[in-house]
């Protein structure tokens, strides 16, 4: 940039500064959705109840904006439902969500509460695999739409088998402690930093 330049520059900041001049406007502070799908037990087994856990959290800087939010989802083919149920986590909210019966296979839970930032809105399936059903894999899919935020779809596959697993951590799993350049932690309290693990268990079956 010439001298010229910078002075021009240098004027218009303080034309800004004093008012004279509009400023860049920022973006305003909107809602955005976070969508996970996960099944409890990780594992499905013939004959036997499993439960999906559909979770939509609001990762923007604003609330939604009190339109209808609808999660759907859309169940595997061949399994039996058995019961929804959903939440809104905002403590400020006034009524749960709305799920009715299944059409087609698929389930849409709505609302339109709001729901501030870092709030979850929640639904829970609850489906049986028929008895003799061979190893499989389920595949479902589910999406989250409205109070103002773009929408969002997440998918999921779920392992069936004849018998349920039994209740380990499946190998080759390791959660070495390390300090930051890789070498052993020997020291307590001598690494500065946390890893944050979750686990989804392939069976409710102790033992």
């Amino acid at each position: 940039m010439g001298r010229r330049g910078a002075v021009c520059a240098l004027l218009a900041s303080c034309l800004c500064l004093a008012g004279i001049l509009p400023a860049a406007s920022a973006a305003a502070p909107a809602p955005a959705w976070t969508l996970s799908a996960v099944a409890e037990p990780s594992n499905f087994s013939a004959g036997r109840v499993g439960e999906y856990i559909l979770a939509a959290t609001n990762v923007g800087a604003a609330p939604t904006d009190g339109t209808q939010t609808t999660i759907e989802f859309t169940l595997p083919a061949g399994v039996q439902f058995l019961a929804t149920e959903a939440r809104n986590t905002d403590p400020e909210s006034s009524s749960e969500p709305s799920c009715p019966d299944p059409v087609g296979g698929v389930i849409t839970c709505t609302t339109s509460e709001v729901f501030g930032s870092s709030r979850v809105f929640i639904a829970q399936v609850q489906v049986k695999v028929p008895p003799g059903t061979p190893d499989t894999t389920l595949e479902a899919k589910a999406t989250v739409a409205g109070g103002g935020a773009d929408p969002l779809e997440a998918s999921l596959k779920t392992p069936v088998q004849a018998e349920p697993l039994a209740f380990q951590i499946l190998e080759p799993f390791e959660a070495p402690l390390t300090e930051e350049d890789g070498s052993p932690a020997t020291i307590a309290g001598s690494h500065p930093y946390q890893q944050t693990l979750s686990f989804s268990f392939p069976t409710t079956t102790l033992g």
